[in-house]
């Protein structure tokens, strides 16, 4: 009896014999006859409305296999190391109690070709077996609230992470907290070391309402983790260890995650726990109390990239993100409102303002097998990757990578086997480059669309009904030899998990009931048709050629139009009763048989005829427009119009089903008067145009409509400013009243709105916009109408009570060029300035002038091409200066042709510098650095110096070298030290000076040497006319350059001035023979060779220089 009560004090508490039963027998069956008694009605109810039926739960955990990895301890320790990667095997395992290596049932296998037949065969088990990781997550079931310890047997690190069910509330830990606990958000508890945790907050604020105190901390623990593998800072891994940890749990379920490290060597991981469910009696946690989370979303992983990529990694098994890719998020998502402007998605990513990529993963459910056609839109880029059956592995379905301008979307059309299909959504986004339009930037999202069997043909968008996070009847494996994900599945869809050995088994497997139950269905292409284990087909039906017809269908609506025919995706054709379009296929099937129904209760037309072609039976292709139309949402006009919410229920009846090319023609007829049956004016079939023209409103601005061309969205290319002018919608009913409205929008700035209606008021409008667009992109706030009327143009937005001028750009980008095409409408810049006085229309003022300073500036360049370059007089661009009085320009001898150049020492006239000072101009030569001038012209000039003194003082040059010698003088120098300490020649008086008092003459310049030239050929004419002498300074610095700046040089001495010579007995040396008179040069020349001539002057041999003016 002792042993039977510890017995039933250690038993779990659901494991205990109802009331009335004296002894416990567990290991006695019942009998067979005997019903088993029932829980009471109340816990009854309770656990099936909280837990279902057994056989309904999905019980276990959803284990993730990382084999074979063999980095698994960082930086950071272990944490993060599982960050990005994705698992090789995916399963549902019953329990965590794995006590050996064996126990964990690790196999790399796949589906391969050889010898071509199809095969499974595994490769490297037993490496990755040695080195892997695992993770599992799910739910813990908690019936009994108490505390509870738990324990983990690791070998050789693990890891256990657990939220609190409790949601909502102040305490709540959900799934999504679990599975992104960070250690900073976490502290350590008080009597567990091991233990970390998040504390409720309340403790610290005195309220203990909900939270309480305990030797851990504040419970109930949002967050709680149990650490086996040294955290954060500790050494990863410790082989045989058992960590322990309590916390407080309520009753519910729980989510947990739960991962495991195997570094080599032998392999454990056991969780155990303790606590009211158990008796407090340390037990492994049995599979009843463990939640498999199978749930119709997919798992999605967000990551922040370090840099802005341009495209997506490249498609790999292993799912390896861009390098230094961080974590951000783990969570379930339905990704059905993950499109450009739909949801939340948009808001999210747009409020990151990082660049992003998420990644999507879980199961795709086809129901009926065929043929898909499957869409993929995104801002910006993404993929779709999706598994095939057998040893095809994975494939890239759709490829939309790049940055994009706005929403782009790539289709393709595949064949798909019933039953899931592992499948890997991949997406990117980078801020600040997606700008649209305006400065607007675009919404981004992405979103999938597919059309097939299960839509009857019909596009439709990827909903979370499609979706499956994780399979629990069917592992999933992942390996790069296998190419990726594969699940074994047949044809049909069933699972053939652990029983891939039925393919190639010298039985047909065809899918058909036998006496040993129902086989599998191998005999598609992706199993090679079971290695042909089947007998041959039977030989198929002979092919009966199908008809097919040309078929009107009527065009669709757009362009502002109700039927526009350029929008026919084939040609079009013109009948008795108006356009449609001429078509013959469906996808790939031809039409046969050619349709037209009238419709009643279509939005705002009530009535309408249309005309379609069917590859089946006009009546179905008829229920299929009909379904279109209805699950169409109405537009916000008709919501305005109807305050009871009701919605458009099109129903219609078949008039033409015919065979034959355009046999469906819809009637032209009218309808008769019931009094007089004569014809009235309303057709039987109203499919022409409405006869309002509507009345025209401003819709925009531009920037919040996104519109990319006005001269193509804007009906007829009306517009004005950044608005168009529009009289009707785009499917072509027209307005009857326009509006203007100023709300927040979902930024949270101040935007306006102008729009015309069709139906409704303003008033209703607005508010169906918010109800419709509410929590998206598109969502607006504190709505206000500014103008509600019914005339042309009435809500004009540069009205400053009811419109808003802010928001009007005068010159946008997208009218530039269209404005600058024609004249300058001066009526319209007028009316802007009226409208907006304080404003200044700086486009209306660049346009003249910028064309006049076109205009001038062209005629400019065309005179100067025009003119004639000439030469200056005064010197050449290859002279080289020697002071600031003379320069060196190479000439030739007139008398001798032949003789090679040589250059002639030219002084700075007065008449020279006159001109610079007027005209402000300077020679080239002047630009020239004197240090560059020949030794041997310095030399010259010195010379010339000389002769000039002894022209002047009467003393030959040689008499004056010999007094000063006697004189103890020294000699004077053979060659200057710089050119720039040479004879600074800076006037020249000329005759026909208009003021003589400002003549110069050696008793105005005492102490000066003054050099005076004859104009005749003896001294005493030279004496006789002083008012024809000119003068040759040698200025010093001081008053005398003063002086000198101020002499006035006639025009008049420019002239040139005929037999002008040297005084002959003024330049003879003592005792030479008078020679010939030499010819004349020009004035201030020298010719001949200066050196030559300066050493003949001094030596007293042959004549004087040739001198002229």
């Amino acid at each position: 009896m002792a042993a039977e009560r510890l017995r039933r004090d250690a038993a779990p508490a659901w494991l205990l014999p109802p009331p009335g039963r004296r002894r416990w027998m567990p290991r006695r069956a019942p009998p067979r006859a005997r019903t088993p008694r029932r829980p009471p009605l109340l816990l009854g109810t309770a656990c099936c409305l909280l837990f279902g039926p057994r056989s309904a739960r999905a019980d276990g955990l959803l284990a993730e296999i990382f084999a074979p990895l063999a980095a698994t301890c960082g930086v950071n320790g272990s944490v993060g190391v599982l960050d990005g990667l994705l698992p090789s095997i995916t399963r549902r395992d019953v329990t965590v109690n794995y006590p050996e290596r064996r126990n964990f049932g690790i196999k790399r296998c796949a589906w391969e070709v050889i010898g071509g037949n199809t095969v499974f065969n595994c490769r490297g088990s037993d490496e990755a077996q040695k080195y892997f990781a695992a993770r599992w997550t799910g739910s813990l079931v908690i019936r009994g609230s108490g505390t509870y310890t738990f324990q983990i047997e690791a070998d050789d690190g693990a890891r256990l992470t657990m939220g609190y069910g409790r949601c909502p509330g102040v305490t709540c830990g959900d799934k999504q907290a679990t599975l992104n606990a960070q250690y900073s958000e976490l502290k350590r508890t008080g009597l567990s070391p091991n233990a970390y945790a998040k504390n409720c907050e309340q403790c610290a604020q005195g309220l203990y309402a909900n939270c309480w105190n305990t030797q851990e901390g504040c419970e109930p623990f949002s967050v709680w983790r149990l650490e086996a593998d040294g955290g954060v800072n500790g050494p990863c891994g410790s082989p045989g260890a058992i960590v322990n940890g309590t916390r407080y749990l309520s009753g519910g379920a729980h989510p947990i995650e739960l991962v495991y490290f195997q570094r080599g060597g032998g392999a454990r991981m056991v969780l155990k726990y303790s606590g009211p469910d158990t008796s407090n009696l340390m037990m492994p946690v049995p599979e009843s109390a463990l939640i498999f989370p199978r749930s119709n979303a997919l798992r999605a992983e967000w990551f922040v990239l370090p840099q802005q990529p341009s495209r997506l990694p490249a498609a790999s098994p292993r799912g390896d993100p861009p390098p230094g890719a961080q974590l951000l998020s783990r969570e379930d998502d339905g990704f059905d409102s993950n499109g450009p402007g739909v949801g939340g998605f948009s808001d999210r990513v747009k409020n990151l303002n990082r660049p992003i990529m998420v990644r999507w993963i879980g199961l795709f459910n086809i129901v009926s097998g065929g043929e898909y056609i499957f869409r993929l839109e995104s801002d910006d880029g993404s993929r779709v990757i999706i598994a095939a059956r057998g040893p095809g592995g994975e494939r890239v379905l759709i490829s939309n990578d790049g940055v994009t301008e706005g929403a782009r979307s790539s289709s393709r059309t595949v064949v798909m086997l019933p039953g899931l299909h592992p499948i890997r959504v991949e997406y990117f986004w980078v801020p600040g480059v997606d700008l649209g339009y305006g400065s607007v930037p675009r919404p981004p999202g992405v979103q999938l669309f597919f059309s097939g069997p299960d839509t009857r043909s019909k596009e439709r968008l990827v909903t979370k009904d499609r979706f499956l996070i994780a399979d629990g009847t069917c592992q999933l494996n992942n390996f790069d030899w296998s190419r990726g994900m594969y699940m074994s599945r047949d044809c049909k869809g069933d699972c053939i998990d652990t029983q891939e050995g039925v393919v190639g088994d010298k039985v047909c497997d065809n899918g058909r009931r036998t006496s040993l139950g129902v086989r599998k269905l191998l005999t598609c292409a992706a199993y090679n048709f079971d290695n042909y284990d089947c007998e041959p087909p039977d030989p198929p039906p002979p092919l009966v050629n199908r008809p097919r017809y040309q078929c009107h269908v009527s065009c669709p609506s757009g362009n502002f139009r109700r039927r526009d025919c350029t929008l026919c995706p084939g040609k079009h054709v013109q009948s008795q009763n108006g356009p449609f379009c001429s078509e013959s296929f469906v996808g790939n099937l031809s039409f046969i048989r050619c349709c037209a129904a009238k419709l009643r209760g279509v939005e705002y037309w009530g009535q309408d005829c249309v005309a379609f072609g069917t590859t089946t039976r006009c009546n179905e292709t008829l229920v299929d427009v009909l379904d279109a139309l209805r699950s169409t949402e109405p537009s916000l006009d008709w919501k305005a119009a109807r305050k009871d919410g009701s919605q458009p229920f099109p129903t219609g009846e078949l008039t033409q089903d015919c065979e034959g090319d355009y046999c469906n023609k819809i009637t032209t007829a009218f309808v008769l008067d019931r009094w007089s049956l004569l014809p009235t004016d309303q057709p039987v079939c109203p499919i022409q145009e409405s006869k309002q023209n509507g009345t025209e409103c401003f819709v925009g601005p531009w920037e919040a409509t996104y519109l990319k061309d006005p001269f193509t969205e804007c009906q007829q290319g009306r517009y004005k400013w950044n608005f168009c002018r529009n009289r009707k919608t785009v499917d072509g009913r027209p307005f009857a009243r326009c509006c203007s409205f100023v709300y927040l929008n979902a930024q949270g700035a101040g935007e306006c709105r102008f729009v015309g209606v069709a139906e409704g008021t303003c008033e209703r409008y607005i508010v169906k916009y918010r109800e419709k667009y509410r929590g998206t992109f598109f969502s607006i706030s504190n709505p206000n109408v500014l103008n509600d009327c019914a005339g042309d143009l009435c809500n004009d937005p540069t009205d400053p009570d009811k419109g808003c001028p802010s928001k009007v750009d005068y010159d946008h980008p997208f009218t530039l060029g269209d404005r600058l095409k024609g004249p300058v409408d001066w009526s319209r810049v007028k009316a802007d300035v009226e409208q907006h006085p304080g404003e200044i229309n700086w486009v209306a003022i660049f346009i003249p002038v910028a064309g006049v300073l076109f205009l001038g500036s062209a005629a400019l360049v065309y005179r100067r091409s025009l003119k004639v370059t000439e030469e200056s007089p005064w010197h050449s661009s290859r002279a080289k200066v020697l002071g600031k009085d003379t320069f060196v320009e190479p000439e030739r001898d007139p008398h001798d042709p032949n003789a090679p150049g040589y250059h002639v020492v030219k002084p700075r006239p007065p008449a020279l510098k006159a001109i610079i000072h007027q005209d402000k101009v300077k020679p080239k030569a002047l630009f020239l650095d004197p240090d560059v001038a020949c030794q041997e012209a310095a030399i010259s000039a010195e010379a010339d110096r000389e002769a000039r003194e002894a022209a002047i003082t009467g003393v030959p040059v040689s008499l004056q070298i010999a007094a000063e010698a006697e004189a103890g003088a020294p000699p004077p120098p053979q060659q200057l030290p710089s050119v720039l300490q040479g004879v600074a020649l800076e006037e020249l008086e000329l005759p026909g000076m208009r003021d003589p008092s400002k003549q110069v003459g050696p008793a105005a310049l005492p102490g000066e040497v003054v050099h005076q030239l004859a104009l005749q050929n003896d001294a005493a004419a030279a004496q006789a006319a002083p008012e024809t002498t000119a003068l040759v300074l040698r200025a010093a610095p001081g008053d005398l350059q003063e002086r000198l700046d101020q002499v006035y040089v006639a025009p008049e001495a420019l002239l040139p001035v005929a037999t002008m010579a040297v005084t002959q007995t003024a330049l003879m040396a003592p005792g030479a023979t008078p020679g010939a008179t030499p010819a004349i040069g020009p004035l201030g020349a020298t010719r001949g060779r200066p050196a030559a001539a300066a050493r003949m002057m001094r030596q007293g041999v042959g004549g004087p220089p040739r001198v002229a003016m």
